[in-house]
Parts: structure tokens; sequence; C-alpha cells
């Protein structure tokens, strides 16, 4: 068996606040941290250390950060601490985030708390695009069934000209798919797949960790449908592809 990943609600999202303790550039807020768009990124004006309190209506049991890609964190440290009141903190996670810009994700022990802080270092100016504090729902996919296309997708077109010569135009840079089938799943399963359903409203793009362990930012490229194979049993497809943006 190999287990996939979906994180489908970020609990910035739901915060009452998102407080920084610097400021950001004008045009780049700290609402860019979770508008679930990686190309429009949140910048802080300077150098100085920095944190982002999180305050949530209620206490919220989260195991995960993911940091999107285009950050300019990568090989920085990093705390994050959690607490029920606001004063008395406790770590949840702290170490160095992966190297290189890509998407990075740290999954700690979870514990559900009111308040949530993540700190960075005294750098330069920071700049974040996604940051998303959740609890991924986990599926367990049986590779030896077929899935559908796993291959990347090219934004390119093949024209031709007048005289018959071959022309190829790139668009755009190249997108991750992955596709795959869940026969026979547990009623218990059914449910949290449709309560994944109601947190994407069919088209929010979300987090999927493959089967190879890559976390990757995109959308539904069908309909999610679960559909009833035997008395408690239900199948569905899942056809996700990469958004840039």
């Amino acid at each position: 068996m190999s287990l996939i990943k979906i994180a489908t609600v970020n609990g910035l999202e739901l915060a009452t606040t998102v407080t920084p303790t610097i400021a950001t550039v004008t045009g780049n807020p700290t609402s860019r941290l979770y508008d679930r768009n990686t190309a429009r990124p949140c910048t802080t004006t300077a150098a100085g250390a920095r944190s982002w309190l999180i305050t949530l209506p209620s206490a919220q049991n989260y195991n995960t950060l993911i940091l999107g890609p285009g950050h300019n964190v990568g090989g920085s440290a990093y705390t994050l601490e959690r607490s029920s009141n606001g004063t008395d903190w406790t770590s949840a996670s702290s170490g160095n985030v992966a190297a290189g810009a890509g998407a990075a994700a740290i999954s700690f022990t979870g514990m559900s708390r009111l308040y949530w802080r993540l700190g960075l270092p005294a750098d330069a100016s920071t700049t974040l695009t996604e940051v998303w504090l959740c609890a991924p729902h986990a599926f367990l996919r049986n590779p030896s069934r077929p899935s559908g296309a796993l291959e990347n997708k090219w934004n390119v077109e093949v024209d031709e000209t007048s005289a018959g010569s071959a022309r190829f135009i790139e668009h755009g840079p190249v997108r991750r798919v992955r596709n795959y089938d869940f026969p026979n799943i547990s009623e218990a399963e059914a449910i949290e797949v449709a309560g994944c359903i109601d947190a994407l409203e069919q088209t929010r793009p979300f987090w999927l960790c493959d089967h190879r362990g890559a976390w990757i930012f995109g959308i539904l490229d069908a309909p999610l449908v679960l559909t009833e194979v035997a008395a408690g049993r239900f199948s569905f497809a899942f056809n996700f592809v990469e958004v840039l943006g």
C-alpha cells in the first residue's frame, strides 16, 4: 500500500486574526499567506526577527505546516509554537526549512490549541507565498491497482507554417498531474472524502502529498464523485492537476 495525503482546510483562513510583528510591503499584505494563490507573495519591509500570531476562534488540532513554493526562507531556522491562553507557549516544532524555494512541509505531533505562532529569524526581507497550518487527510492507495495518468501536463502547442514547417509554441511551464482510483473504501472513509469535497467546493486549490511524498498545490481536474459499490462500500476517482498561481 502507498499513502497519499490531502490538505483542504488552512487554519490561517479560519483564524480570527493573523498578526505579524513586522510591517509588510504595501500591496503584499499578510492576507496573501492564505489567499490560495502561490503567485502572490507576502513580503516584509525590512530585516528583523518576525513572527505571525494566529488566533483561532476555537482550539484546533494541527500537525502539519506547509510553506508554498516561491519563498526565500529555504535553509533558515524556524519556530512554531502553540498556546492555550496566548501567554504560555510551548514548542510544536523547530529546525530549519528545507533548502531551496520549493514547497516545504513540516510534520509534528498534533495538539489542540487556540493560539499558534510562526517565527523566522532576523534575516533580510522575508517573502512567503502560501502558509498552511493544517491536519491533512490520509488515504491508502493500492499501487497494484491501475491508476490514471501520472505524467506531466505540458502547456505547449504545435503549429505549422503555410510552407509546412513545424512550429512549437510553449505557452507556460509544465504542470504535474496525479490521478488515483479508490475502488473500494469504507463508509467511514467515504464520510471523510465527503468532508473534503465540501471544504473544496469542487473548485478551490489545495495540497496533495503524492505517492512519492512530494507536496503539490493544485485543483481537482474533474468532479470528485462518491459511488456506492456495495453495502457500506464506496468508490471514487481522484483527478488532480497542479496550479502555478
